[in-house]
């Protein structure tokens, strides 16, 4: 008798160690086998370090002088400056180039128009995380600041005599996919900037700012959605330069496969251990007689 209870109590050490072993590598293999989520960048050509718009939509709204619109500016230098600097490609007013790189978009034109840069892109649902983020400078070469702001995307707004209203404004806004260019009320998800806030209307050219918004929740429930970026002018020019621009989408972590897989196989020779280690009461039963 003494000696079936000393095999006993080996038996149920065994068993419970063998436990503990299945238990530690299950939570390890939780913690640290699964698949770090990774961040994929939705925009295309975001830098315009192809030298083009591509991957982007100009759009100018009519009534707008032609030439006119969204078109790639350079660091080149313009020579007709002392000391020469950077300037725009059609009115060729000074500006600060690119952000960084070597290119850059920007609104220019040599009368009034409104004019806006967009692009689609598609989110998966249920993201962990989307974050919006681009450099913008505004050169309101008209010197007042902004006018009619709450105006539309038009150089021919009019008022109910039927004078055109005095506009100037930049706007950057999130559009459902389906939304039209140039809305001004339907399928706007939400404003991120409207105005000329914070840059200087007199000591031109104004330098970039910074700008980054969690788009999380606006896009959680996946799809395609449209970024623009819109001006109008109707007295004098203004320039809206745009680099670097980026949504960045993180998904929800997932577990690695091999990595579940492991898992399975680890819990499941556990399993057939403990099952070894405790044989059914009619095996146990027909041993030597030691019980």
């Amino acid at each position: 008798m003494q000696t079936a209870a000393i095999l006993k109590n080996i038996t149920a050490q065994n068993a419970g160690q063998a436990g503990r072993t299945v238990l530690a590598l299950g939570l390890i293999l939780g913690v640290t086998l699964t698949h770090p989520a990774q961040g994929q960048e939705l925009i295309v050509n975001g830098g315009f370090e192809t030298g083009t718009l591509a991957g982007w939509t100009a759009v100018d709204a009519p009534g707008s002088a032609t030439p006119g619109g969204f078109v790639i500016g350079t660091n080149a230098p313009d020579f007709n400056f002392t000391p020469p600097i950077a300037s725009t490609p059609i009115g060729e007013f000074p500006s600060v180039g690119a952000k960084s790189g070597d290119f850059y978009a920007v609104s220019d034109s040599t009368g009034l128009g409104a004019h806006a840069l967009l692009q689609n892109f598609t989110v998966a649902p249920n993201p962990k995380q989307v974050v919006l983020s681009y450099d913008m400078f505004l050169n309101d070469w008209n010197g007042a600041g902004a006018l009619n702001a709450n105006g539309v995307l038009s150089p021919s707004q009019t008022n109910l005599a039927g004078k055109v209203i005095p506009t100037q404004f930049a706007a950057v806004d999130l559009l459902a996919g389906s939304a039209a260019d140039l809305t001004s009320d339907v399928g706007i998800l939400n404003n991120f900037y409207l105005g000329e806030d914070g840059f200087s209307a007199t000591a031109l050219p104004n330098g970039y700012a910074h700008f980054s918004y969690d788009i999380t929740s606006l896009v959680q429930g996946g799809g395609t959605y449209r970024i623009r970026f819109g001006e109008v002018d109707n007295q004098f020019t203004l320039n809206q330069g745009i680099d670097n621009v980026s949504v960045l989408a993180t998904p929800a972590a997932t577990p690695e496969p091999g990595s579940l897989a492991l898992l399975i196989a680890l819990t499941g020779s556990g399993a057939g251990f403990l099952a070894r280690r405790h044989p059914p009461a009619s095996r146990r039963k027909s041993g030597h007689g030691t019980e």
